[in-house]
């Protein structure tokens, strides 16, 4: 079977829109992030008890699993499709207005 111009034989393909599964430590990254309001890789890493390369690592693997170019970028997909959930500005962890 020749799949060359003139094959009579067409193939279709269907392309599924599958949700990326994030992982708890990779949810947990995008909340406190989000929660301090940064994606500083030093105050992430103290907060999390992680090393700064694991910050950077994550960040990394958000991006490929939700196809973004940035870190806010990453932020912001998870926020629209709701799989994180942005904090009334009085509950957040920066100690403000509470």
């Amino acid at each position: 079977m020749s799949l060359g111009r003139g094959n009579s034989l067409a193939y279709a393909c269907i392309v599924k829109h599958v949700e990326p599964k994030l992982t708890p430590a990779l949810q947990r990254l995008l909340e406190t992030s989000l929660r301090l309001e940064t994606t500083n890789n030093r105050q992430l890493a103290e907060t999390l008890e992680c090393s700064g390369e694991t910050i950077k690592s994550g960040f990394r693997r958000l991006a490929v699993l939700l196809q973004t170019h940035s870190r806010s970028e990453s932020l912001l997909k998870a926020i629209r499709h709701g799989w994180i959930v942005p904090f009334p500005r009085n509950s957040r962890g920066k100690g403000g207005d509470q």
